[in-house]
Order: structure tokens, then sequence, then C-alpha cells
């Protein structure tokens, strides 16, 4: 994605990779040219609220032509195969930080994957209401910034009335 930006064609050096991918450290410690002073940080979210805003959001129930309850109840079941192609949402966090489709029943990887983003994000964000500001002033801290160069930051929000509700076992 980077290759024949202006930014690349000036030669301009990268101090900061804001962006949602595929993680892949070795592209992007590369890019940031890493030496052990990058600092990393990413941003987590509650999975079925993850799940819910893009389906409400891409409107979704127009795609699958059903409601997020029958989607939901229906992955369920058959979520627990093995699968080589990872249907919509599935495990989308750990797909982001680059576990494959193929090991995402496969505990052990998870449990080494999870540890590997532990070893390497120094700071990791909880995109949730209950912690949004708790974590804000840690990347506040973690970037020596002050208050105000994060005091208009704002979790996205939805007007309650307009979220499509799950039931808990479509949860």
């Amino acid at each position: 994605m980077i290759k024949g930006t202006l930014w690349e064609e000036a030669n301009l050096t990268y101090e900061m990779f804001l962006v949602h991918t595929r993680w892949k450290h070795s592209q992007i410690s590369s890019i940031l040219e890493d030496k052990g002073d990058v600092i990393y940080i990413s941003i987590v979210r509650d999975p079925v609220e993850l799940f819910r805003s893009w389906w409400d959001y891409l409107r979704l129930d127009k795609r699958y032509n059903r409601s997020i309850e029958e989607y939901a109840l229906n992955m369920s079941l058959s979520s627990r195969k093995e699968t080589k192609k990872c249907p919509f949402g599935f495990n989308q966090m750990l797909h982001d930080f680059g576990l494959p489709c193929k090991d995402m029943n496969n505990k052990t990887v998870i449990e080494r994957k999870i540890e590997d983003i532990d070893e390497t994000f120094d700071l990791i964000l909880l995109a949730d209401k209950k912690f949004f500001a708790d974590s804000i002033i840690l990347l506040k801290d973690a970037l020596c910034w002050e208050y105000r160069d994060v005091i208009n930051f704002q979790l996205n929000s939805k007007k309650t009335e307009m979220k499509t509700t799950l039931s808990a076992e479509a949860q």
C-alpha cells in the first residue's frame, strides 16, 4: 500500500502507522524501520459488539437475507467444524492479528498467538465504554502526549435504538 506514495517518493521516514490492517509484524517493523525503538499499540473490542457494529454498518441483513440472530445461531453451529476459509466475522480480532483461519479451532496455536500479541504489543487499548477513557489515558502516557491531545477522543457511538439486538444464545 505504501509503494509509489508521495511519502515514499520523497524518501520520508514513517513515525506512525495508523491503519486497520491484518497484522504482520515483519512488514510493519520494516516500514517503521524498527531498531527496537518502536512502540506497538493496538485496539481490541468486545467481539459481540464488534460483529454487531459491522452487521449494522454494512447492512449485512440485506446481503445474507437473514437477521443477525439467525446468522449468529447458524454460525455457532457451523463454526465447530474445521474450516479453511473463515466466514465473515469469525474470530475477527485474531484474524486481524494474523492468525490463519485453519488455526481458529486449535487451542495451542491460539494460546501461542495470544502470547505473541502480549509480547509484541506495548499497549492494547480497550475500545468499550467501560474502559475507553482509561485506555486513552494510557495512550496519552505511552506517547508522552498532553491531556489536550486526547481530550476530544470519543468512542464511536450509535443510539441504542439503532442497534440490532441479540439473544444471549446468539451472543
